[in-house]
């Protein structure tokens, strides 16, 4: 009766707090699978690589109904990424690498790329950032990232590109004469020259 006198309908209270648990407990399920279906896309695992071929998580847990069952499944499923990682197959060395390769990419316009910066974006110390990076591909970090600019800068020029100091920003460099002399240094012609 107090219920009724406040407003509140019968269905509010012990019921809805059981609804919205359970719908916090599937968002948590779903979330907990998915974080580690993205680590293992962020390290370029391939889920099948990991478990079988037809193997879903996600329809896995959703089919279970009581959260112990899930608890034990996430758990499974996080102890089989876990053993597949440790096993060697996935070289932590060689993902930072990987990552360090993609930041440059997706930043070579920036003047700022360097391996300071590289080290702050994959929270790691900047030498051995440069360790791993000249361990997995066997040129040093910063020569790697010149030679990235520079090709990239070729391709510029090879595109018709003729003003070579919007040439030089887009690949990161702020002096365009430094650019020319790094251009010049490495593919034997300047880039006034080489259009």
């Amino acid at each position: 009766m107090g219920q009724a006198v406040h407003g509140k309908s019968p269905s509010s209270g012990p019921l809805q707090a059981i609804a919205m648990d359970f719908e916090s407990f599937n968002m948590l399920r779903i979330d907990l699978i998915m974080t580690g279906m993205m680590f293992l896309q962020e390290n370029k695992t391939a889920l099948a690589d990991v478990f079988d071929k037809y193997y879903d998580p996600l329809t896995e847990v959703m089919d279970r109904d009581q959260p112990a069952d899930c608890i034990e499944f996430i758990c499974g499923f996080y102890r089989q990424i876990l053993v597949f990682v440790r096993s060697g197959k996935v070289s932590s060395g060689r993902r930072l690498a990987e990552k360090c390769v993609e930041l440059i990419g997706q930043n070579i316009s920036n003047p700022d790329l360097n391996v300071k910066w590289l080290a702050s974006q994959l929270y790691v110390n900047e030498n051995y950032l440069s360790r791993q990076f000249h361990k997995e591909f066997s040129v040093p970090l910063i020569k790697y990232m010149g030679q990235q600019r520079l090709e990239i800068a070729k391709n510029y020029l090879d595109k018709g590109y003729t003003n070579l100091q919007q040439v030089a920003q887009m690949v990161g460099f702020t002096d365009p004469l430094y650019f020319s002399k790094c251009f010049k240094k490495q593919f034997g012609v300047a880039p006034s020259k080489y259009r």
